[in-house]
């Protein structure tokens, strides 16, 4: 990634594969290293609608990985943090072939304030139920 003249400009992720804070790391992770004071370190991606629509379609295509170059804690910190919940949901969450519904159904009834942070909800479960994607509206 670098030469003598010059470093190229690559993702945040690339970089950290050598500047990492963690005990692995080559090289130190301080961000004055190549961005200048005045840098917006927040992603232009990061908007109201990035949190409110994008998120789940980023992480879906995307994957983590280059979310916790800056959100420490990883899923069970950082993401469960916010969530309330493991995520992404573990297999079997919605729907369990062996067992039936799966364990959404008793997370919701404890907390459905937890569902409705990425889930619309259209009413009485279950056709209101995340928009009426799964039980019909």
């Amino acid at each position: 990634m670098h030469t003598e003249s010059t470093v190229r400009t690559p993702t945040m992720a690339i970089c950290y594969q050598c500047h990492g804070s963690g005990p692995d790391s080559i090289a130190p992770d301080d961000c004055s290293l190549c961005h200048p004071p005045d840098f917006d370190e927040l992603p232009v991606s990061h908007n109201d609608a990035f949190y409110s629509r994008t998120h789940p379609q980023a992480v879906a295509t995307g994957g983590v990985e280059e979310c916790f170059v800056c959100h420490q804690g990883g899923a069970e910190g950082f993401c469960r943090a916010c969530h309330g919940l493991e995520m992404p949901h573990a297999p079997g969450w919605a729907l369990n072939l062996s067992d039936g519904p799966g364990a959404h159904v008793d997370a919701a009834h404890q907390n459905a304030a937890v569902c409705v942070r990425c889930h619309e909800n259209r009413g009485r479960a279950p056709a209101g139920c995340y928009g009426g994607e799964c039980h019909g509206s």
